[in-house]
Formats: structure tokens, C-alpha cells, sequence
């Protein structure tokens, strides 16, 4: 029997961590870099944009909104994954 790497593997021996961590984090990685490819593209240029919220009116570069769009995702998928974790423990 083999493992995923292609080792032989015993029925027995414990399956290799780094592996499962990557089997279930995958997709969240390949986001990562995506958004940390296109906000390094959008750098390069400096292009600005305009941003309205309400009465405020800025004018910022593109990488710039990337990132902040890109870690209040973050933010958010973290709160909701801690509340997921509570409701699973108090189950």
C-alpha cells in the first residue's frame, strides 16, 4: 500500500499531517494567491479609483481597495468560522 506521496505505507502507521492540513485548506491557499497575485499586478501600475461611502469621497490606488477588500473577507470567514466552532462545541 502506498500513501499519497507514493511511499509504502503500513495499514496502521498514522497518516502524514501536512497532507491532511493541505487536503483541507486547499482552496482557501489557492485564494491566497490569487488575491496576493492580483493585488501585486494592480500595484505595479499604480492606478487610483474613486471610492464613495455617504458624504466621503476618496481617491486611493487599486491595490489598495484590493487589500482592504481582501482582508475584510478575511475578517469576516474568521468571525463566522469561530462562531461555526462555538455552536459545534456546545452541541
Amino acid at each position: 500500500m502506498t500513501d499519497d506521496i507514493g511511499r509504502q505505507s503500513t495499514p496502521g502507521s498514522p497518516p502524514n499531517r501536512f497532507l491532511e492540513w493541505l487536503k483541507q485548506r486547499w482552496v482557501a491557499i489557492l485564494l491566497i494567491v490569487l488575491a496576493v497575485v492580483f493585488i501585486i499586478q494592480n500595484g505595479i501600475a499604480w492606478q487610483t479609483t474613486t471610492m464613495s461611502l455617504l458624504w466621503i469621497t476618496v481617491t486611493v490606488p487599486l491595490w489598495l481597495v484590493a487589500l482592504i477588500v481582501f482582508a475584510a473577507g478575511c475578517a469576516v470567514g474568521y468571525v463566522f468560522a469561530k462562531r461555526r466552532a462555538a455552536r459545534r462545541e456546545q452541541r
